[in-house]
């Protein structure tokens, strides 16, 4: 996985398993070589290279000023990609469900697996963080619809208000 805000002097090679004595000892054996290296032709090399920041190509050029949509961007792919298994093994089911008359055996098995797949994909919380996740899902859900009935309604009043109050029109 690569890391989303490289800096130049990160390139993965961290001596680690070491102590502090022992890191410094190889930095000191390092140290003579830093010299050479700089006056050889890697050295020269690396002064005319430039640090590349990825910045996401034409797309994420074109989003850069928008410093709404790339997070939002980013939620909605990180949502789908954490709930497509649950949304996926629902929809089947309730296809399944239309299609066939299923047994009851059959239903109480795939009602149960859509569960656990559902219970997977919260990251198998225990009874009380799942009762915990579930009221703030729930209140979050409150909010989002009051939030967009009030828009709405104003939307709404702003029209009754065009449509029912006559207007006044000056004659020259």
């Amino acid at each position: 996985m690569s890391n989303p805000a490289p800096t130049p002097d990160e390139h993965g090679e961290e001596i680690t398993g070491l102590t502090d004595a022992q890191r410094q000892a190889e930095l000191d054996a390092l140290a003579p070589h830093a010299a050479e290296l700089a006056e050889g032709p890697a050295g020269k090399l690396a002064q005319r290279l430039e640090g590349v920041v990825p910045d996401g190509g034409v797309v994420g050029r074109a989003v850069t000023g928008r410093e709404q949509l790339l997070p939002r961007a980013r939620r909605i792919r990180d949502s789908l990609r954490i709930w497509a298994p649950a949304n996926a093994c629902t929809v089947a089911f309730v296809v399944v469900a239309m299609v066939f008359d299923l047994p009851e055996p059959l239903a109480v098995y795939a009602f149960g697996l859509v569960g656990y797949v559902w219970w997977m994909c919260a990251g198998r919380p225990g009874p009380i963080e799942a009762v915990r996740m579930l009221a703030y899902r729930t209140a979050d859900t409150y909010r989002w619809i009051r939030r967009h009935l009030t828009r709405l309604a104003v939307r709404r009043a702003r029209y009754e208000n065009r449509r029912t109050v006559p207007t006044v029109r000056k004659s020259a």
